[in-house]
C-alpha cells in the first residue's frame, strides 16, 4: 500500500490553477503575484506542470511567501479607492488612484476589460505608510480632473484663452470622460485636464497669465501669438 501511495504521488502533477487550489491560495495569488515576482520556481516537468514534490516544496514555504505576496489582488481604480478609503478612514476617488499611478506611487501592472489594474501589494504598502494621508491629499489635489470650461475657470481666464493654450500644446488632456449627450457604450470623448498641469501654466516662459487675465472682454488675447503645435490634441 505504501508503495502504491508513493507511486501515485510520483505520477501526480498540477497545472497552475490546480496547484493554487492544492496550496489553498487564490488563483491571483499564485498566477498574478507569486510567479510575477519570481518568488517560486516554474514547472519542473517537461509537460509544463508541477510535480507533487515541487508542490510540497512550495507548500512548505507558504508562511515565508505570504507577506511577500500580500493579501490584496491587483485592483481597478474604483476598488483600489474603496480599499484606501476603508483602511485610512478618508474619502478617496478613482481619479486620486490614477494620480497615484502617474506619480509612481501605485504601479499599473495589467488590464482587465481594457481598464488598468493597480498593484495590490503596492496598495497595501501605501496604506501602511505614516505619510499615507498626506500622499493621498496631494494626489487628490493635483490629480483633480476638469473639463475645458472648468479648467479655464480654474486658471481665471476665458474659455477662448484656454483654447489657445490647448492649440499651442501648453495644456493637454490626461484622460477622457463621457459626454452626458452620448451613450456610455461609445468611447469617452470629453478631454479632461489635470490640476497640477494647469498649475504649471504659470511657469511657462511664453505665457503671462496676469496679462491674459487683465485683457478686457472683447479684446484680442495675448495668447493668439502662441505657435500651433503639430500634435494638437483634439
Amino acid at each position: 500500500m505504501a508503495q502504491q501511495t508513493k507511486e501515485r504521488r510520483r505520477l501526480s502533477s498540477f497545472g497552475p490553477l490546480q496547484l493554487a487550489d492544492h496550496l489553498g491560495v487564490p488563483h491571483w495569488w499564485w498566477l498574478d503575484r507569486a510567479r510575477r515576482l519570481g518568488l517560486v520556481d516554474g514547472p519542473d516537468r517537461a509537460d509544463g506542470r508541477w510535480s507533487a514534490d515541487a508542490a510540497e516544496r512550495i507548500h512548505e514555504r507558504l508562511a515565508e511567501l505570504r507577506p511577500k505576496v500580500g493579501e490584496l489582488p491587483d485592483l481597478g481604480a474604483s476598488r483600489a479607492a474603496d480599499v484606501l478609503a476603508e483602511r485610512l478612514g478618508v474619502e478617496v476617488s478613482p481619479s486620486t488612484v490614477r494620480e497615484l499611478a502617474r506619480i509612481g506611487q501605485l504601479p499599473m501592472v495589467g488590464e482587465y476589460k481594457e481598464r488598468p489594474l493597480y498593484c495590490g501589494l503596492a496598495l497595501e504598502s501605501l496604506a501602511e505608510r505614516e505619510d499615507a494621508a498626506a500622499v493621498l491629499g496631494r494626489a487628490e489635489r493635483n490629480g483633480r480632473l476638469m473639463v475645458a470650461d472648468e479648467a479655464a475657470e480654474y486658471l481665471r481666464i476665458r474659455l477662448s484663452d484656454f483654447r489657445h493654450l490647448k492649440r499651442a500644446g501648453v495644456v493637454a488632456p490626461v484622460d477622457w470622460g463621457h459626454s452626458p449627450f452620448r451613450s456610455r457604450r461609445r468611447a469617452p470623448d470629453v478631454p479632461l485636464y489635470r490640476a497640477r498641469d494647469l498649475d504649471a501654466v504659470a511657469e511657462h516662459p511664453n505665457v503671462d497669465l496676469e496679462a491674459v487675465r487683465a485683457t478686457p472682454a472683447g479684446r484680442r488675447s495675448p495668447l493668439v501669438a502662441l505657435p500651433t503645435t503639430s500634435g494638437e490634441a483634439r
